[in-house]
């Protein structure tokens, strides 16, 4: 069967509960010990809606339907919209740490009492309304079963697996007697308030429903039944309850008369009365899988039939007297609906849903949302592509899929009923040619039983075998049965594995896909089991909206998939815990390019490009939280001032940054951003670029090099600039913008402290009303050929090709401008400060429209981490021209547009300057701004001059003159080349000479160039 039986499972839990309480309690400090509970993040799927069975569900007077769930949360809905409207939630921990399996809301619904597996199995004491811990009950050796208030609010009981249950006074919280009345667990209890009377009722698993007298602490009436007991409900005459396996619902009265027996077709589990005490209603765990609602008034005739449910449903109550409330289901769907027409009148269903089946062909993997056969070989439905996230129901490619194969060879798996429990599935045997080899046998510790499983044969010339079971156990075993290693990461039923060489993919209940590298078993000695970690988690909605995530919390998601994750805080035991949503460091750990990283399997590279910053230490230092003073608006003013306000949120605040159309116009603040930039994948590529082509230029740089004759020690004689300390705090903040016509984005980060984590983007848009101007261009063009210092090469054609682009831009890009100007330095003029200097007299006339362009033909190094270019005068090494100032200062003009041409040696280490600041979601963000780099070479190697006598350029700048002067260059055929254009041209593979690679890097929206007659 595909189902679980639920009444099992949770029997199972108990089993596992007891097993691992002590090694829980010996690692756990008492209150007096030193050691606490640290902050501690846990990254969360929100997929809506519950992602586990949901265990109980109540409704307030106000219509809000409070749900409680495996998935170690307490979420409260709207009953008229559907929405949630927030989480209660407390410390979790692995395993089955932190479920939860009761709830109960006081009479005057202040308080939210909470039991299940809890840390010390603590009942939890919530201000319902704001959430707030703020009661801790000790007293429970074991995990709490159930809950319930009296109806004066009076007293709190609590049933327990430790075959106990406790009476509370309410008023302190006070434990004011314990009831031992049950050998086996405590399932349910209630509390009955007859006049002055308050009786507690109890059943358990030792099949015994007791009555006691609280008041009198005296037992007063008990009775054994022939099945374990799981359900109770209560009136102030009637006893509602039933058990495992039985197929009958018994009624009593206070002196344990049966007065009705309710005989179903099903296993019911789960039964609540209505306000009035009108009608019972009763869960179901086995097929038809009916709710169903009894009349109390009409001897208990069955009134009512409620079939959209598909799986096993124990969650039940009423909203009010006519409205029912059912909770659980195929996908942990909660319906509201009429008690006597059983019309749906709300269903609440998350955009999840279970996984039963995976496949995987390389890079291609496919899963299925639909139960079509046992043993994880249900139909495939979708595919996605792990390296576009293209997902589409090809049958082609869903046919090549591989499933993971119970039979290799004269080997085969099959699995039987088995171990203490009997649990279904929880033997798996090994045969060879029919004959028995082994048997693995799961029990309630790990697993229940084999649901998904097969052969994998790699590693140490043996067949090895691995099984999914319940709780998100996924194991390897060797042939003598041994488990070699523990998969851990998902937290539901593993319905589907597959494989395909070293790659496993699996699927769960838990509605998540995990990805794992199996060849880390080759580090396996075979004497000690290792734990592995899945390479990717994937969720995947109805609507294939997607979110792919590394146990880092580094991520990839479609545009809605963002809001799938959510970072749980814990607080300690004895807080409630906080929500940070993934929003909040989004743009820190949105990262394709380290999901792509880390499915090479390349850990070491992986680590060292997160700098070894995952999401828990990002927490500790949280990045400040932005937020506009004013609301999106219209405005007929070219200029506007403009308020923010900066909130820290404990982690101090760094750099500020302000964005207009995707383009840095502000920081706020001094000191260096500690960020790794998103390129890894480019950067990567040009690494590997840079080996290459020094290989290839080894043998060609003396007589062609722009490099430096013998060496001069940059990294000894420019002193290492110290970032300088960011004194920013929260508060409002006010800038002065300038608006081109229409719409503009302004958009406003601030990092931490530290500096290595930003807040999320937040963006307002204003319009403005107000004449479009037409655009500007202006230029710094700057070439050198001789130099001061005799350590330094001179240059053949720096100074044509300063020349030659000049021509350019003063002869053919001004047919597209309004008005060019170039300030044009060459020779002696070429120097940090002149640079400086006409950078300055741009930024006082260029506007917002305009266009800005920086070439340079000279020198380049590389060092510190730096770009540094040579001028003229070059003697004392603190006069070499540093990119980072030049392009801090060039960004500070206030033109959208900026082009930057670098024909230097080791040129391309701009890019990694660049990308502090656009890095690959820049593109995304930039609007009517464009920021492009053209750049000579790769960062490590040398940029030369033409060969050919004739041509007197360097080999780049030679390349883009061709280029603007070639009509083909229009790709478009627009009349017009652009720097996009441009920019194709150059990647072309004809214009990569085997000594040297231009990097080209494009942000944002396009900027006319040339125009083609």
């Amino acid at each position: 069967m595909k189902k679980i039986f639920i009444g099992i499972a949770i029997l199972a839990m108990a089993v596992n509960l007891i097993s691992a309480e002590t090694s829980q309690n010996s690692s756990t400090k008492n209150d007096k010990g030193v050691k606490k509970d640290p902050q501690k993040a846990i990254l969360r799927l929100d997929t809506g809606g519950h992602t586990a069975q949901i265990t109980d569900v109540i409704a307030n007077k106000s219509g809000e339907i409070i749900t409680s769930s495996h998935d170690k949360t307490i979420r409260v809905w709207d009953s008229k919209t559907g929405k949630e409207k927030r989480k209660i939630l407390g410390l979790i921990e692995k395993g089955n740490g932190g479920m939860i399996f009761a709830i109960a809301l006081s009479p005057d619904e202040k308080q939210l009492a909470v039991g299940g597996y809890l840390k010390n199995n603590v009942i939890r004491i919530y201000n319902y309304s704001t959430g707030e811990l703020i009661k801790i009950l000790k007293s429970h050796t074991n995990g709490v079963t159930d809950l319930s208030f009296s109806s004066d609010g009076k007293y709190l009981i609590s049933g327990s697996f430790d075959k106990t249950a406790k009476i509370w006074e309410t008023k302190t919280f006070k434990l004011i007697d314990t009831l031992t009345l049950h050998t086996n667990f405590v399932y349910k209890v209630k509390i009955v308030k007859k006049a002055d009377t308050y009786l507690a009722i109890t059943i358990g698993l030792d099949n015994q429903l007791a009555i006691y007298d609280i008041k009198k602490r005296k037992r007063m009436k008990k009775i054994k039944l022939k099945y374990k007991l799981n359900s109770l409900a209560t009136t102030n005459k009637h006893i509602a309850i039933t058990g495992f396996k039985s197929k009958e619902i018994l009624i009593f009265d206070y002196n344990l008369n049966l007065i009705n027996t309710i005989t179903s077709k099903t296993n019911p589990s789960g039964l609540s009365y209505s306000p009035d005490g009108k009608l019972l209603i009763s869960g179901v765990t086995s097929h038809p899988r009916n709710i169903k609602i009894y009349n109390k008034e009409k001897n208990y005739k069955l009134t009512t039939t409620f079939k959209k449910h598909k799986n096993t449903t124990t969650a039940v109550a009423f909203l009010n007297n006519t409205t029912a409330i059912s909770a659980g289901g195929e996908n942990n769907e909660i319906y509201s609906w009429d008690s006597q027409s059983a019309k749906v009148k709300r269903k609440i269903v998350g955009i999840g849903a279970k996984i039963w089946s995976v496949g995987i062909e390389g890079d291609t993997i496919g899963w299925g949302n639909k139960f079509t056969a046992r043993g994880g070989k249900s139909k495939l439905q979708k595919t996605l592509n792990l390296k576009t996230f293209r997902i589409d129901k090809n049958q082609e490619k869903i046919k090549r899929l591989k499933r993971i194969s119970t039979t290799n060879g004269a080997y085969s798996l099959s699995r039987t009923k088995g171990g203490k429990y009997g649990f279904k599935y929880a033997t798996l045997t090994l045969k060879k040619k029919k004959k028995e080899i082994m048997k693995i046998t799961k029990d309630a510790a790990n697993g229940l039983g084999h649901y998904a499983y097969g052969f994998y044969e790699k590693y140490f010339y043996e067949k090895h075998i691995i099984s999914g079971g319940a709780f998100g156990d996924l194991k390897i075993y060797n042939q003598q049965g041994k488990v070699i290693a523990n998969l851990v990461g998902h937290t539901g039923v593993i319905w589907g594995i597959a494989l395909d060489g070293d790659r496993l993919v699996s699927g769960s209940a838990d509605q998540t896909i995990r990805i794992w590298d199996l060849s880390k078993l080759k580090m396996n000695n075979k004497k000690q089991k290792i734990t592995l970690y899945p390479q990717l988690n994937l969720f995947i909605s109805k609507t294939n909206d997607y979110i792919a995530w590394t146990n880092e919390g580094y991520f990839t998601a479609s545009e809605e998939g963002m809001k799938y994750l959510y970072f749980h805080l814990n607080q300690g035991a004895n807080k409630e815990a906080k929500v940070i949503p993934m929003k909040k460091l989004y743009d820190h750990f949105f990262r394709p390019d380290l999901i792509q990283l880390k499915l090479t399997g390349d850990e070491e590279v992986y680590q060292k490009a997160t700098q070894g910053l995952d999401f828990k230490s990002a927490l500790q230092n949280p990045p400040p939280t932005v937020s506009f003073k004013q609301t999106a608006k219209k405005t007929d003013k070219e200029k506007i001032t403009l308020s923010f306000t900066i909130e820290d949120e404990d982690g101090g605040i760094g750099l500020i940054r302000v964005y207009q159309e995707g383009k840095l116009i502000q920081t706020i603040g001094d000191g260096t951003v500690n960020k790794q930039s998103a390129n890894m994948d480019t950067l990567l590529e040009q690494e590997v670029l840079d080996k290459t082509v020094k290989v290839k230029q080894k043998s060609y740089i003396a007589s062609l090099s722009k490099s430096i004759e013998g060496k001069l020690p940059i990294a000894e004689t420019i002193a290492p600039v110290q970032p300088g300390t960011t004194t920013n705090k929260a508060g409002i903040y006010t800038i002065d913008l300038d608006l081109i016509a229409g719409n503009n984005e302004i958009s406003i980060e601030a990092f931490n402290k530290t500096n290595t984590v930003t807040s999320y983007r937040e963006t307002i848009t204003i319009n403005a009303n107000i004449p479009k101007r037409k655009p500007k261009l202006y230029a710094i063009v700057a070439g050198v050929n001789e130099f001061e210092s005799p350590n330094v090469h001179n240059l053949k054609y720096s100074k044509n090709d300063a020349k030659d682009i000049k021509e350019i831009v003063e002869h053919q890009i001004n047919k597209l401008y309004e008005h060019v100007k170039v300030i044009y330095l060459e020779g002696q003029d070429l120097t940090n400060a002149n640079i400086l200097k006409a950078s300055k007299e741009i930024a006082q006339k260029a506007k917002l429209e305009d266009t800005v362009i920086f070439y340079i033909s000279t020198h380049g190094r590389a060092a510190g981490g730096k770009l540094y270019l040579v001028p003229y005068n070059n003697k004392n090494a603190k006069s070499w021209i540093d990119f980072e100032q030049i392009f801090k200062s060039i960004q500070s003009i206030k033109a959208l547009n900026q082009i930057f041409v670098i024909d230097t040696c080791e040129s391309g280490k701009a890019n990694d300057i660049v990308s502090s600041v656009y890095d690959s979601r820049a593109s995304v963000l930039a609007k009517s701004s464009g920021v492009h780099m053209l750049l000579a070479t790769t960062k490590g190697t040398f940029a030369f001059e033409h060969s050919d006598p004739s041509i007197h350029n360097g080999v780049f700048t030679y390349k883009i003159l061709q280029a603007l002067r070639n009509k083909t260059t229009d790709s478009n055929k627009d009349k017009i080349i652009s720097i996009l254009e441009l920019s194709k041209k150059l990647k072309e593979t004809t214009n990569n000479a085997d000594y040297q690679y231009p990097v080209i890097r494009n942000v944002g929206s396009d900027v006319g160039l040339v125009s083609v007659e």
